[in-house]
Formats: C-alpha cells, sequence, structure tokens
C-alpha cells in the first residue's frame, strides 16, 4: 500500500511541476526520450497521453516524463532541416552544391537567415556526403523537408551529379591448385 502511495504522490508532485514548468502544451509536437514520439493530446494530474505517430495513444506517468529529457519540436518559430547526401567521388562538388542551393531558392518557406549551406560532412566509403541544410518555420517544416527530399535527386541528375550506392571490389585470388 506504501509503494502505490508513494507512486500516486509522486505521479501528483510531477504533474504540478509540469504544469508550473510548462516543458509542453496541448498540441506540441514532442520525443520523451527512450519513451515516444508524438503530439501531446492530454495534461493530467497523474499522467500525460501523447499520439505517437502512427497513431497510438501513448499514456506516460507523469513521474516518468517529468525525469525523461524532453525534445519539444514546436517550442521555436523555426526548426533546421538537416538531410545528408551522398555525391560521387567523380562529381564536381561546386556543382552539386549550386545545384542544391538552387533548389532552397525554388521554396517559398526555406528561410534567408540563417543562409542555407551545403556542407561536406564526411568522406564515405562509396560518397563524398554533403550536408543539405536550411531552416524552415517549425510550421512548415515537414512540409518543407519532403518537399526537398523529393527534389535532391531530380536536382543533382539535371546538373549532371551522380549519386551513387554502395560498391566493393572484391578480388579473388586463384590457388596454385586450380591453374
Amino acid at each position: 500500500m506504501a509503494f502505490a502511495s508513494r507512486t500516486v504522490f509522486a505521479n501528483f508532485l510531477s504533474g504540478v511541476f509540469i504544469y508550473l514548468d510548462r516543458p509542453l502544451r496541448l498540441g506540441d509536437a514532442i520525443r520523451v526520450e527512450g519513451v515516444v514520439e508524438g503530439i501531446v493530446k492530454e495534461i493530467g494530474i497523474f499522467s500525460t497521453k501523447i499520439m505517437s505517430w502512427d497513431g497510438h495513444l501513448v499514456r506516460i506517468p507523469n513521474e516518468k516524463l517529468f525525469s525523461s529529457p524532453i525534445v519539444n519540436f514546436s517550442a521555436m518559430p523555426v526548426r533546421r532541416i538537416s538531410i545528408p547526401i551522398g555525391i560521387s567521388y567523380s562529381s564536381d562538388l561546386e556543382v552539386a552544391k549550386e545545384a542544391l542551393i538552387r533548389l532552397f531558392d525554388q521554396h517559398p518557406f526555406v528561410l534567408a537567415e540563417p543562409a542555407p549551406e551545403v556542407l561536406v560532412q564526411e568522406y564515405g566509403d562509396s560518397a563524398v556526403v554533403l550536408n543539405f541544410r536550411c531552416w524552415a518555420p517549425t510550421s512548415q517544416w515537414w512540409s518543407t523537408k519532403v518537399w526537398l527530399l523529393s527534389k535532391v535527386k531530380e536536382a543533382l541528375e539535371e546538373a549532371g551529379v551522380e549519386i551513387p550506392f554502395p560498391q566493393r571490389v572484391v578480388w579473388l585470388k586463384r590457388s596454385e591448385e586450380n591453374g
């Protein structure tokens, strides 16, 4: 009985702290570290309900919510879109960057400030990986990202830039017996 009372009290007290601190509001898109991502549907005294991206309603005890890192995707007016894109080592890096920058200019919700950028992220096994990134209003972040993703391949192909697939070179050694 004492354990159940402690849990109820901890959830209630955490609910009060959540109410006072306001790390999230109804309708916010959030990630509760290690638990769930989705939209806040209800903030109660003992628990909070989140509608996950795939439509599941998840109830999180407020004690767990209060003690977990929370990422609130809706808290800021703008969000950065960051898309890694691999191009072949034989492709011209500057041509690829210019093609991607032109793509930013075609979308009305890509913000001019902070300026969009295309940076070399890494030299991978099969590709030079570029980081294609810009900022968009939070309310338009998802639709802007989806649009950019749908246009990247076309923009790079038009510029003559190859998007490679992973490749491996296999060397076979003949044994002396098989000639």
